[in-house]
C-alpha cells in the first residue's frame, strides 16, 4: 500500500482539482473529515462534472461548477475498503470483483492509513517476475 496519501476535505471546492490530480498523477483521492475516511474522489468523478472543451463557453461553465460545488457534491460515499491486515490476494480480488481502481486502507475506527492502487499491484507483479 501507499502510506503517504494526499487527501482532501469534503468541504473543499473543486478549483484546480483536476489539474492537480493530473500533475500529481493521482487518479483517486481519498476524502477525509479530519483523519476519518468519508469518501473517494476519482478523476472520472471530476471529469463527469466538467464541461466539454467542445462546448462554447466551456471555461466559464467549469469556473461556475468549481466555485459553486464542493467535493462532497461529486465524491463517492459507497466505498470498498480494506484493513492493513487484508491479504494481498483478497485485495486483488476485491479490485477485480468491485471493478474499482483503488482500495483505501483504514483501521477499525475508519482512520485512513493508506491506499492500494492498481499501480501498487503492478509494482508487486513486476518485482516477482524474472528479469529478462
Amino acid at each position: 500500500m501507499t502510506e503517504d496519501v494526499c487527501s482532501i476535505e469534503e468541504n473543499d471546492d473543486l478549483s484546480n482539482l483536476l489539474q492537480t490530480m493530473q500533475v500529481m498523477r493521482f487518479r483517486h483521492t481519498p476524502v477525509t473529515d479530519g483523519n476519518h475516511l468519508v469518501g473517494l474522489l476519482s478523476e472520472r468523478d471530476v471529469l463527469r462534472v466538467s464541461a466539454s472543451s467542445l462546448l462554447p463557453h466551456a471555461e466559464q461553465q467549469d469556473q461556475f461548477v468549481q466555485q459553486h460545488f464542493r467535493v462532497r457534491d461529486v465524491m463517492n460515499r459507497e466505498l470498498t475498503t480494506v484493513s492493513p491486515d487484508t491479504p494481498l490476494q483478497e485485495a486483488t480480488q476485491l479490485l477485480l470483483q468491485q471493478r474499482v481502481g483503488c482500495l483505501p486502507v483504514v483501521d477499525e475506527n475508519n482512520v485512513l492509513l493508506g491506499i492500494v492502487t492498481e499501480s501498487d499491484l503492478l509494482r508487486v507483479l513486476a518485482d516477482l517476475l524474472p528479469a529478462s
